[in-house]
Order: structure tokens, then sequence, then C-alpha cells
């Protein structure tokens, strides 16, 4: 991807090469930061909920056979089950915290160390706190279309989702 980006400061041309993280790799580095963002808000569910004394309800699968038994889940879901509702919560509130301080402090997340990749403006430049703010609502645009959002990176000329579209940011390798 050749990018033509007017230089902020001087006002003159300037011609930059990016070569865009294609899907596969954005996937490595999103299910890198899904582990940690999930790691992390089981932690401060349990904290709470141990300090607040809230229990799912009681359910006749244990163990593993409980996390597959879609039937709970969605009869906990429909009943607004207060644990789930605060598990949720949790989730959602640490995922954005999240994704807007890596994408500010960095213009990167621990995924995308891993996988080598950086988020650049299309000056490429790193990320204002305007940018990051918009990346990290387009993540909530791309769930509110049930993901389509994400799917999209795959068949993006540039690679580029509905959260970079939203902010006007690329996903480059270093």
């Amino acid at each position: 991807m050749e990018k033509t980006a007017e230089a902020a400061n001087n006002g003159r041309k300037q011609t930059a090469l990016y070569k865009a993280s294609g899907f596969w790799i954005r996937v490595g580095g999103a299910a890198i930061d899904f582990l940690l963002i999930m790691f992390a808000s089981l932690i401060l569910f349990w904290i709470i909920t141990s300090l607040f004394d809230i229990n799912f309800p009681a359910n006749r699968k244990t163990g593993i056979a409980l996390w597959f038994d879609l039937d709970y889940w969605l009869d906990i879901f429909l009943a607004s089950d207060p644990a789930l509702l605060t598990w949720l919560t949790i989730f959602l509130a640490t995922m954005t915290i999240y994704f807007l301080s890596f994408q500010l402090l960095w213009s990167r997340t621990p995924g995308m160390q891993v996988t080598k990749s950086k988020i650049i403006d299309e000056y490429g430049e790193s990320l204002s706190i305007n940018k990051a703010a918009r990346r990290t609502a387009g993540y909530w645009l791309n769930f509110a279309t049930l993901g389509l959002g994400f799917l999209w990176v795959g068949f993006d000329i540039e690679h580029r989702g509905l959260h970079d579209w939203v902010a006007r940011t690329y996903v480059v390798q270093e």
C-alpha cells in the first residue's frame, strides 16, 4: 500500500511506503488481545463477585460441560441475571480501557506488538486522542454489526475494518 501524506509541519508532500497487516495477522493479534482482556476481566469479576456475593444460578451440569450448555447461558441472559450482567459490564469496560489506552500510548496493543503491527493515521503518524477514541468507538460499531466490521478487513483492498474507516487509520507491518 502506498500512501501519499502531507507533512503536518511544513506542508510539503512526502511518500511513505507501508505494508498493510493482512487479515490473518490481525486475527492472530486480536486473539492475543482477547485472551488478555478475558483474563483481566475474569480476575476483576472474581474480585467484585467475592466482595458483593454475586453468584450465577445453580446448574445441574458442572465443569467443562457447563461452559457449553447454551440453554443455561441463554436462560440467564434472558433473565438478566446480575452475575452475567456484571461480567458483561466488566468485560466491555476492560475492553474499552484496554484498547483506548494502548492505542493512545503506543499506537498498538500487545497483540499487535507480537504480530509486529502498528496503527497509523492517514499521515503515517501515531494516533491522537481523537483518533484513538474514534477507533475504540468503532469497535462498538463492529459489535453492533455482529462482527461484520471486523470481517471486512479480509475483503478490503487496504485491509481496513469499520473501526479503521471511522478513525481514518491503517494497521501496518513494521
